[in-house]
């Protein structure tokens, strides 16, 4: 009986062993629960970066913008399905054009367009003025626009930039330059204004400066992603504001000829960056094209830190045309 008693007792604690076995086994696993964040990025993240190309006929209706947006999307998604598709700088300015499309399609240069818009809209006198008064419509359009975009594919959208104007119209009100992003539900969920402006910017067409501190960035599907527009990417103060960022993405509108001594200018601007700092993965991304008088060229191209220096691992073909590269980041 003793022993039958002994026999009993070993099996219970038995029992109760394996069970707090379990108990700790399970709250060890929970411990390290693996967060949402964590699962995407043990995968690639699958990026298209639209190489832009501007023409006065792609503004000359909201239809003619979206038809031709709508159309590299659909390209891009056939291709890979990316998680993120990206548009330089300016991509969304001349939106506030739009509602004098038929003086700007009938004119033959920026000052004979003008002189109609002044005729028929009499508190217009200056390009800026335009930009100002028409702020709000381009926003609301790109809210549409790449709103319907981001949900019909279930991607984000990094948009490009457009000149927004928070202040009142009565006044002479700020514009800043502004960098939309758009999320799977078709929401713009993060905003950035330039805050290194180029002269032309400060004195031809009066903009502001925005904060660094508000440049923040964002995340998409749990990839850190710093953003600098254009000329900000010159400036070593970004390396720090953008310690333990996963990519860093500078969209740009270069407005002159991409000659070799642009293309010097544009080492100095994310391949010097990313060499000093901890990113690891850079894209440069350039509007291409022209409006009137106003043309843009550069080089897109995605970049990797290698020890202490970045690496070209991709470039556009053209720095005059419109491309799309096809990007796969591994975490």
């Amino acid at each position: 009986m003793h022993t039958k008693g002994f026999h009993t007792n070993r099996n219970s604690n038995d029992r109760i062993s394996g069970i707090v076995m379990i108990s700790a086994f399970i709250f060890i696993i929970s411990a390290f629960e693996v967060t949402p964040d964590v699962i995407s990025r043990l995968r690639p993240l699958k990026i298209a970066a639209i190489q832009f190309h501007v023409t006065k006929e792609i503004y000359s209706s909201e239809a003619a913008f979206y038809e031709t947006i709508s159309g590299l999307l659909q390209e891009s998604v056939d291709r890979i399905a990316p998680d993120l598709i990206i548009f330089p700088e300016y991509t969304l300015v001349f939106l506030a054009f739009l509602p004098f499309a038929d003086e700007i399609g009938s004119s033959g240069s920026e000052k004979e367009a003008l002189m109609k818009i002044m005729k028929n809209t009499p508190d217009i006198a200056s390009p800026r003025d335009i930009l100002v008064h028409n702020a709000a419509f381009a926003k609301k359009t790109a809210d549409k626009l790449f709103g319907i975009l981001a949900k019909k594919y279930g991607l984000y959208i990094l948009s490009g930039t457009y000149f927004s104007c928070p202040g009142p119209l009565f006044q002479k009100p700020p514009l800043y330059n502004t960098a939309l992003v758009y999320n799977p539900e078709g929401i713009c969920f993060y905003t950035q204004d330039k805050v290194f402006l180029t002269d032309y910017e400060k004195n031809t067409m009066g903009l502001s400066p925005g904060k660094i501190d508000s440049a923040i960035g964002f995340k998409v599907d749990g990839w850190d992603i710093g953003l600098t527009i254009c000329r900000d990417t010159y400036e070593y103060i970004w390396e720090t504001q953008f310690s333990g960022k996963d990519l860093w993405i500078d969209i740009k509108a270069n407005g002159a000829s991409f000659t070799e001594e642009e293309r010097v200018s544009f080492e100095r601007a994310l391949p010097a960056r990313l060499s000093d700092s901890d990113v690891p993965f850079g894209i440069t991304l350039c509007l291409t094209g022209q409006f009137f008088s106003l043309i843009w060229e550069g080089e897109s191209s995605y970049i990797k830190k290698d020890s202490a220096a970045s690496a070209y691992i991709q470039t556009s073909k053209s720095a005059t045309e419109g491309e799309i590269l096809y990007i796969s980041l591994e975490p």
